[in-house]
This record gives structure tokens, C-alpha cells and sequence, in this order.
């Protein structure tokens, strides 16, 4: 149980024990009332003031819910050598991740690479190679976070 409700279900207890309990009419003061017993305005007044004070505890209690990611998947992106410069995945680096999901050519060598890479905050799909017809493509898991 959250701390926070758990000392506010305390106080709405403490609080609805002190309106209903008999006893607390039984109790004496030294006011001016004749018979020594606490006069029944005031006891209502107290009684009142206890079941707001545990209701205005419950309520300030509740949790708000908690933020709720969700997540969409981009649509595939590719690239190819004929594409001299990188190709810009629309996802930020700060907005969801993103990851190869198919590559193809001549990778005959150390020259050839392809990869996604975080250029100026923003994914990017490219790569480099000696032989021909090099290709990529990427998808991204873009994600976002709100409180339903």
C-alpha cells in the first residue's frame, strides 16, 4: 500500500473514531455548562469537523495515476548506396530507439558497414562500402508518455 494512503486511511480512522465514539460525549470540561458534560452543539461541531477532516484526508490521498507509455512502430525505412548522404529515420534520440531489420549486398570486406546512428539528436540510417549495391533498412520504436 502506498505510504501516502496508508497514513491517510490512518488519520480517516483516528478521525471517525473521535466523531462516533460514545465516550467522547462522556467527557467532562471546564466550561460553564451546569451539568459538567460537553454540550451537545459543541460535540456536533467536533463530530462534524472529525468526518470532514477524514474525508479531506481520503481525497487528498488518492493517487493519481500513473503515466502510461505507449508505443508505435514506425513504417520500414530504407537505404541504399545510390543515397550518398544518411537518411533520417523521423525519430529523435530522446523519442524511442531504433534498430536494423534487414540489410543486403556485396559485404566483401572491412570498408562495409551499415548501422543507425544518433547524428544531431536525431536517428539516422546509412553505411559505407567499396563493392555495389549496398542496402539497409530500419524500423523505430517511437514512445511517448501520458496519464490516461
Amino acid at each position: 500500500m502506498d505510504k501516502d494512503i496508508a497514513t491517510a486511511l490512518i488519520a480517516a480512522v483516528a478521525s471517525i473514531i473521535v466523531a462516533l465514539v460514545p465516550t467522547v460525549r462522556e467527557r467532562t470540561h471546564t466550561g460553564k455548562s451546569g451539568d459538567g458534560r460537553t454540550p451537545r452543539p459543541l460535540l456536533a461541531f467536533v463530530s462534524t469537523l472529525a468526518l470532514l477532516l477524514a474525508v479531506t484526508s481520503l481525497v487528498l490521498a488518492v493517487k493519481r495515476p500513473e503515466p502510461t507509455p505507449t508505443f508505435t512502430v514506425t513504417s520500414e525505412m530504407k537505404w541504399d548506396l545510390t543515397q550518398k548522404q544518411p537518411k533520417a529515420l523521423g525519430v529523435k534520440a530522446d523519442e524511442g530507439v531504433c534498430f536494423l531489420t534487414g540489410l543486403g549486398g556485396a559485404f566483401a570486406g572491412s570498408v562495409e558497414n551499415v548501422r543507425v546512428e544518433v547524428i544531431d539528436g536525431e536517428y539516422m540510417l546509412t553505411g559505407t562500402s567499396a563493392q555495389c549495391c549496398l542496402q539497409v533498412s530500419a524500423r523505430c520504436f517511437k514512445y511517448s508518455v501520458s496519464n490516461v
